[in-house]
């Protein structure tokens, strides 16, 4: 609910104060691809139209897959070269416009992703941090008939830069419980301390979902991470209400 209450602004404004920019995930948010372009508007086929999509769905809004090699997509799957024969969608990230099937995305417009394509699988960046400290991560996730559960695994890739390189430390493998009646939006502080210069692999992975075969379920949006992302709430707390205070001086 929005407030015209200039005290209540100031606060909301003063609790980002901390706030660092993210590192450079691609297309965190699933806004940046846009489903519509000219570039992608044929069907999907394997052999003569690779940068196209696959959209059994019949749906306004939109869901449509589309293979983890087309540009500007940015994420990558672990789904399977074969999943459905040689000409289907196969490595599919699936993207949902708000309101399709009567889901929103978190903000009411604008994209999602489903992590379940046609399997079981994750969505995952390799990235580079560029700086040393305290890595913060956010990112919000939905079920889709039911209550999914989503991993989160991050990767520190060692000096090879490489995933299985036999050099790489797991940093984070937590699990993430949602039902299908609202957005669970997670905002992790501190999760580790980043190497400067160092690739990691933040992976979205599906757990379990609840639905009639593994394409169902797993939903998931606003992605971003990055060196002091989200604020500190005893710091940024001290000084909302510092500056809430000098604020109600003024008025006197």
């Amino acid at each position: 609910m929005f407030t015209k209450n200039k005290s209540q602004l100031l606060l909301a404004t003063l609790l980002c104060v901390n706030a660092q920019g993210a590192s450079s995930l691609v297309n965190g948010d699933f806004e940046a691809f846009s489903m519509s372009t000219g570039n992608y508007n044929s069907p999907y086929d394997v052999g003569s139209n690779p940068n196209g999509y696959n959209q059994d769905f019949g749906t306004t809004p939109l869901i449509r897959s589309y293979r983890d090699t087309v540009a500007g997509i940015g994420w990558q799957t672990t789904a399977s070269d074969t999943a459905f024969g040689t000409n289907s969608t196969t490595k599919a990230v699936e993207i949902w416009e708000s309101g399709a099937q009567t889901i929103p995305s978190t903000s009411g417009f604008g994209q999602f992703a489903e992590l379940n394509a046609y399997q079981t699988a994750a969505l995952y960046q390799d990235v580079q941090i560029t700086e040393s400290g305290l890595v913060d991560y956010t990112f919000s996730h939905r079920g889709r008939d039911g209550t999914d559960v989503l991993k989160v695994l991050i990767t520190y890739l060692g000096s090879d830069n490489v995933i299985g390189g036999g050099d790489d430390t797991v940093l984070v493998d937590a699990n993430f419980s949602d039902g299908n009646q609202a957005w669970g939006t997670y905002s992790v502080n501190d999760a580790f301390v980043s190497v400067q210069n160092g690739f990691y692999r933040f992976s979205f992975g599906a757990v379990s979902s609840t639905g009639p075969d593994t394409s169902y379920g797993n939903f998931l949006d606003n992605v971003s991470f990055g060196v002091n992302v989200v604020p500190e709430p005893s710091t940024a707390l001290l000084g909302a209400f510092g500056a809430l205070a000098l604020l109600r001086r003024r008025r006197h």
